[in-house]
């Protein structure tokens, strides 16, 4: 599978929010609901898409997904996008995974409601 993330609101012919998938079989497909800013219909900057066997990590300005509020980090599960404890508190600007977490950089002062400055990491599990 191939993941595509930035500021858009369609992929080719396909309508995809912020973020889109493709496969062979399938074609462009939106991911869940996409991803997008607190302004209506406006795609979500996503700067980059991480993905791991338990689904893909994304980081940029983006706030919700549909109704699912997100603090400029999310997860994708293969479903819809999830919050990480509340994100971050201004924009994300890279990511990381490893083994054992998701790690994010940028000009940010908390994460998940704690201090951290302009480094955050969340522990996944496969």
């Amino acid at each position: 599978m191939l993941y595509v993330g930035g500021s858009f609101t369609s992929f080719g012919e396909t309508a995809a929010v912020g973020a889109a998938s493709w496969t062979e079989a399938d074609g462009w497909s939106q991911m869940g609901d996409g991803l997008a800013t607190e302004w209506e219909f406006s795609p979500a900057n996503v700067v980059d898409l991480q993905a791991k066997s338990n689904g893909v990590f994304a980081t940029g300005m983006l706030t919700r997904s549909g109704d699912t509020v997100l603090g400029n980090v999310a997860w994708f599960d293969g479903e819809a996008w999830h919050d990480l404890d509340g994100g971050t508190d201004d924009l994300t600007s890279a990511g990381l995974i490893d083994n054992e977490r998701f790690y994010v950089g940028g000009p940010f002062t908390t994460a998940g409601g704690v201090p951290s400055l302009a480094i955050a990491a969340w522990a996944y599990g496969d």
